[in-house]
C-alpha cells in the first residue's frame, strides 16, 4: 500500500512530463524487470543471453521513442535476434534453441509492453491518452480485486497464483476497457471509440497475465 501511495504520484509526474524523463524511467524499470525475470528463468534451468536481451530491449524502447524509422526498428531488432539465436545455439547446442526461443518473449514482456506508454505519449493528445491509460489500469486492478472477492469461484491459474480467479480477470478487462472508452468519449480525444478498445483491452489482458508471473 505504501509503495502504491508513493509510486502513483511519481508515475503520474513521469507520464505528464514525458520526453527523455519518461524514457529513462521506463528503461530503468524494464532493465530491472528483465534482470528479475532472467534470475527466475535461471532457477528453472533456462539461461538467456544478457547482452543480447538488453540490446533487444533497448531497440524496443528507442523505436517507441522515435529513435528509429518505421522500417529501421524491425530491421535492427531482427538482425540482433538472429545473431542472438546463432550465439545461443553455437554455445549451448540443442539446449540453446530453447533459450533462444524464450528470449524474445522475455524481452517483449519486460520491454515491449512498457514501451507502449512511450509510443502512446508521443501521439497527438498523448499526455491525455497516457494518463487515461493509467486510470484505466488502476480501475481494472481494483475491479479485479473486488470482482474476484465478490464473484470469484473458478481459479484462473492455481499453480501460478492461487488467489486469481476467472471472474476477477473478466471484471478487470471489462472495467478497464469500459472506463477507457467512456473517458475518451467524454474528453473528446478524437481517436475513435473502436481504436480505444484495442490498447485498453491489451493492457487489461497483459495486466492479468503479468500478475500471474
Amino acid at each position: 500500500m505504501l509503495t502504491a501511495i508513493m509510486g502513483a504520484p511519481l508515475l503520474l509526474y513521469l507520464v505528464y512530463t514525458g520526453g527523455a524523463v519518461l524514457f529513462l524511467a521506463v528503461a530503468a524499470l524494464s532493465c530491472a524487470g528483465l534482470w528479475e525475470l532472467k534470475t527466475l528463468l535461471r532457477k528453472k534451468g533456462f539461461e538467456i543471453n544478457a547482452p543480447f536481451s538488453f540490446s533487444l530491449g533497448l531497440v524496443f524502447l528507442l523505436w517507441a521513442y522515435g529513435g528509429f524509422s518505421a522500417a529501421g526498428g524491425p530491421i535492427v531488432f531482427t538482425v540482433l535476434l538472429l545473431a542472438a539465436f546463432v550465439q545461443q545455439v553455437a554455445s549451448r547446442g540443442p539446449g540453446g534453441v530453447v533459450n533462444a526461443l524464450i528470449m524474445p518473449g522475455a524481452v517483449y514482456y519486460t520491454f515491449g509492453l512498457p514501451s507502449f506508454i512511450i509510443s502512446l505519449r508521443g501521439l497527438d493528445s498523448g499526455r491525455e491518452l497516457a494518463l487515461l491509460l493509467l486510470l484505466a489500469i488502476w480501475c481494472a486492478d481494483t475491479a479485479a480485486y473486488f470482482g474476484g472477492m465478490v464473484f470469484g469461484k473458478k481459479k484462473l491459474a492455481p499453480g501460478l497464483s492461487p488467489n486469481k480467479t476467472v471472474e476477477g480477470a473478466a471484471a478487470a478487462i471489462v472495467a478497464g476497457v469500459t472506463l477507457g472508452a467512456l473517458l475518451a468519449g467524454i474528453l473528446d480525444l478524437k481517436i475513435g471509440i473502436p481504436w480505444v478498445w484495442v490498447p485498453f483491452g491489451r493492457r487489461g489482458i497483459s495486466m492479468t497475465t503479468g500478475a500471474l508471473i
